[in-house]
């Protein structure tokens, strides 16, 4: 009997397959029930298999009487491997109901009743056992125990088996990503079944073929594979895959923005799954009806369906889950529900990362970067970026679509080339043989060639956007820090000038605006600079200041003399917003005088600096800002020396000080910072 797995998990996967299904007429059943009732001791045992097996898809509770019959049966006649194939019926029937714990329990008491006496069967069971972890989200359980499968069969030379467990790793190459051995793999079982003339087991393989495909957005390749499938399942009458096809076909479709023909697949395979109660169908095509939706800009449609997906989810697949979780985060992000969409988000991210679901990180890490932005929440969406590339990187390029085209394109050829040795006798065989090689290699040397070119102009071209996108975020989040209050009134100050006829005066202050906005341009563009110029920008920007509040404040910069300003390194403007902060805050309602100093000292291995005020400290500050004001200055400071800190050993520090009289009434504020000495050069 050919393992309920290598179908099931194609469907969880791909969308398109599970467990074979079964079109049999009322009429089948009853002889099956009649052959029961006449059948006596171990032979009714068969017979209850059958009808377990027939029932495992529509009724999974049905299915479990028959198997439980049969099991007891085997129990009184203590028929040791008609026990252990009843376990492993059990095993198959709680699969197929999502119950993967419940599946490998009993297909383990299925394998210590065995004892190892029947290798044929014991590595039957292993497979089945391979597909509930797999179903179960553990890859490399299941891919070690296909392989150990694999390996046994191969010493037995039974090919059919082979075919079976090469798609069934193929299919686990796909879940991490692995499109290329996926495809190998797909093709290598199709050969085999083909070889034998069995395309009705090769179709299953066929449709696996061209969810790679679409994957790849390759769609033309991907619709003719899916069409030869569904051509044959009409054929032969199998409504199960027809539906499933049906679905195939409406993704392929949607991609290529065919919406409305996309909906018709849909609206057809719903009718049928729905008659049939295909409850996994039901699912996938509610949740693919959800995604046309979203094309077709009907978010609430689109949210319903796949709500409705969610919760049918009889199958218990992961993988099918992050992908709801994901579709729904991304269309509340649309509709600007931020907190329901990072909700759903965070949760698609937790479960695809405990289980390894590499085909979803990049979707998942791209929505979540695009939500923070929307959000203006720029350090994570750096963040996610930063890690979305990564994986893209390693999972999407064009080299790797060359490669999967070029393994198709070798398949075929290598088709077409042992039909033509069979025509030929043992000699012409040989000549055409060492002319195709030498044929091959000019051509193979000159494709990889075209290739190793094309792919480093593309990735050099990848590796430039991406950088872009990251210098982008990065300046997003530095620029925030300049409060665009102070530049209004910078410009408001030129213009007052203008408008009184100094003309001096406004192009004094316009010079020195321009330098200042020159020195915080260049200085965004890296992680460090001299000392003397931090010194240099925050002496403009006071003076920049001093216009603005008339002159009500005196400043002062302390430097140590033995500080070799030049060539110690000091993150850009990183006591600028506690300066502003100072003069928007510190100062407001004090009359006498305000004062505020700067001080860059040196101690031990460290270059300590100080922004000390002597304002009405800040509890009074606070109690004279709304009651939802938060610290801009605090958070911006914090996610930069986050990123500066990251990877090494000594970290920047810093602490806020409330300064107080002898008296004890609150006389300022000290901003200290402790980094560690760093020169250029």
């Amino acid at each position: 009997m050919k393992t309920s797995f290598c179908k099931q998990i194609k469907f969880i996967l791909l969308f398109v397959f599970s467990i074979s299904s079964f079109s049999l007429k009322a009429d089948k059943i009853d002889s099956l029930i009649i052959e029961l009732n006449k059948a006596n001791g171990t032979e009714k045992i068969d017979v209850l298999f059958r009808l377990s097996s027939i029932y495992r898809t529509k009724s999974p509770d049905t299915a479990k009487i028959y198997a439980k019959q049969a099991l007891r049966i085997a129990e009184e006649n203590n028929d040791r491997e008609k026990i252990a194939l009843s376990y492993n019926e059990l095993g198959l029937i709680n699969i197929d109901e999502g119950a993967n714990k419940e599946a490998i329990k009993n297909i383990d008491k299925a394998i210590s009743v065995l004892r190892n006496k029947d290798e044929k069967l014991l590595n039957k069971f292993l497979l089945n056992k391979g597909s509930a972890f797999v179903y179960s989200g553990e890859f490399d359980e299941g891919l070690k125990l296909f392989n150990q499968v694999l390996d046994y069969h191969k010493k037995n030379n039974d090919s059919l088996k082979i075919a079976d467990i090469y798609n069934n790793i193929g299919v686990i190459n796909f879940y991490r990503g692995e499109y290329e051995k996926a495809l190998i793999n797909m093709l290598n079982s199709v050969q085999i079944y083909e070889k034998k003339e069995m395309y009705s087991v090769a179709v299953d393989n066929y449709g696996n073929i061209a969810m790679i495909y679409n994957e790849n957005k390759n769609y033309k390749k991907a619709a003719e594979y899916c069409l030869k499938a569904l051509n044959i399942y009409v054929k032969s009458g199998n409504y199960y895959q027809q539906t499933a096809q049906l679905i195939n076909l409406a993704n392929i479709n949607k991609n290529m923005n065919n919406l409305d023909l996309s909906t018709e697949y849909l609206n057809q395979a719903l009718e049928i799954a729905q008659k049939n109660n295909y409850k996994k169908l039901i699912e996938l095509a509610y949740s693919n009806l959800g995604l046309v939706y979203e094309k077709k800009g009907l978010y609430d449609k689109a949210i319903d369906v796949i709500q409705k997906s969610l919760k049918i989810n009889q199958s218990k697949s992961v993988e099918s889950e992050v992908k709801n979780l994901r579709y729904l985060g991304r269309l509340y992000k649309k509709q600007k529900k931020y907190n329901l969409a990072l909700k759903y988000l965070n949760e698609s991210e937790k479960k695809s990362e405990k289980i390894k679901l590499v085909s979803e990180y990049y979707d998942i890490y791209l929505e979540k970067s695009e939500l923070y932005e929307a959000m203006h929440d720029y350090q994570n969406s750096l963040k996610y970026y930063q890690k979305y590339s990564a994986v893209k990187d390693t999972i999407f390029n064009k080299e790797k679509n060359k490669q999967i085209t070029e393994i198709e394109t070798k398949y075929q050829t290598e088709k077409k080339e042992k039909e033509i040795v069979q025509l030929s006798d043992e000699n012409s065989k040989q000549k055409l043989t060492i002319l195709k090689n030498r044929y091959f290699l000019y051509s193979l040397s000159g494709f990889i060639i075209i290739i190793l070119l094309f792919g480093m102009l593309l990735f050099r071209t990848r590796k430039i956007k991406n950088r872009q996108k990251t210098l982008e975020l990065e300046q997003k989040l530095f620029r925030s820090q300049m409060n665009p209050h102070f530049i209004f009134n910078s410009l408001a100050s030129i213009q007052y000038f203008i408008t009184k006829n100094q003309p001096l005066e406004a192009g004094a202050y316009l010079a020195d605006f321009a330098k200042l906005m020159r020195l915080v341009i260049e200085n965004s563009r890296v992680e460090y600079i001299s000392l003397k110029q931090e010194i240099e920008t925050m002496k403009y920007y006071l003076q920049m200041q001093e216009l603005r509040f008339e002159n009500n404040f005196t400043y002062k910069f302390k430097t140590d003399s033995d500080l070799e300003i030049d060539y110690v390194l000091i993150p850009p403007m990183l006591t600028q917003p506690f300066i502003e902060n100072a003069l928007e805050h510190a100062f407001n309602g004090k009359k006498d005088e305000n004062n505020l100093c700067i001080r860059y000292l040196q101690s031990d291995e460290f270059l300590q600096v100080e922004v000390e005020d002597n304002g009405i400290g800040r509890q009074k500050a606070l109690s004279s800002k709304k009651p939802d004001h938060k610290s801009f200055a605090i958070s911006v400071t914090k996610s930069r020396l986050e990123k500066l800190n990251r990877r090494k050993k000594k970290k920047i520090n810093f602490e806020i000080i409330d300064l107080f009289s002898d008296t004890g009434n609150p006389a300022g504020t000290k901003i200290k910072f402790s980094i560690p000495l760093k020169y250029s050069g």
